[in-house]
């Protein structure tokens, strides 16, 4: 049975398989940044997958964009 999402993480993408997401854990707040972790849902466990939002979408998400459009 999967839980309800805490309430410091807030969702900014799911994963490729639609199944865990991409939230910014504000319970970590750095420089007026916080980190981007993955939440597995079934296990209430996250895994830190950027320092921050900016590093995260340059990483995940701007290959996409780049194939899109066809630049780099």
């Amino acid at each position: 049975m999967r839980r309800p999402l805490p309430a410091h993480l807030v969702v900014v993408q799911r994963d490729a398989e639609d199944n865990e997401p991409f939230c910014l854990d504000t319970s970590k707040w750095s420089d007026e940044e916080c980190p981007v972790v993955l939440y597995y849902l079934n296990s209430d466990r996250t895994e830190r997958i950027a320092p921050d939002f900016l590093a995260f979408y340059e990483r995940c998400l701007a290959p996409c964009f780049e194939r899109i459009t066809g630049t780099s």
